[in-house]
């Protein structure tokens, strides 16, 4: 290879690499008056991005630390880590959105102190039971906790 790194290195200096930012490309379509629909649709592939990149960097790292997988042992691992990170930010954002259904009060005042506290307590409970608990993918379960929060949020809280 290039740099003469083998190529596990290759493969974690890559896996860190391709998570994209995109910050510049929002910039750029808000400069050019496209539709915040558009813009949003971005900001949440690239966390999709971010949360696969992860993966890869695990599954990547782990080899490169000595721990032999085949073509089962990645698939395996990377149902573990992505699909039920994913499932379990379901099963957290629907607990979430159930709770805030029922502390939503639209005639008192501290009601949406509530919310804006259980929203982030939601975030936060993704993360955390994936990360240190389950050990699978924080940001994809967030991510989808997220999804399930900004769905279901509008019409009913």
């Amino acid at each position: 290879l290039y740099l003469g790194w083998e190529f596990l290195l290759c493969l974690v200096t890559g896996s860190i690499l391709c998570a994209t930012d995109p910050v510049a490309v929002v910039a750029l379509l808000k400069e050019l008056g496209a539709p915040p629909t558009l813009t949003v649709q971005i900001q949440g592939e690239s966390l999709l991005n971010d949360g696969t990149s992860i993966v890869l960097y695990s599954i990547a790292y782990s080899m490169l630390s000595g721990k032999n997988y085949d073509v089962a042992g990645i698939f395996i691992f990377i149902i573990k880590t992505a699909i039920m990170a994913l499932a379990l930010g379901l099963f957290v954002g629907y607990f979430f959105f159930g709770w805030l259904r029922l502390a939503a009060d639209r005639l008192h005042h501290g009601s949406s102190m509530i919310q804006i506290t259980l929203t982030l307590c939601c975030a936060y409970t993704s993360f955390i039971l994936a990360e240190g608990i389950f050990g699978i993918s924080g940001v994809l379960a967030t991510v989808s906790a997220s999804l399930v929060m900004a769905q279901h949020m509008w019409p009913h809280v």
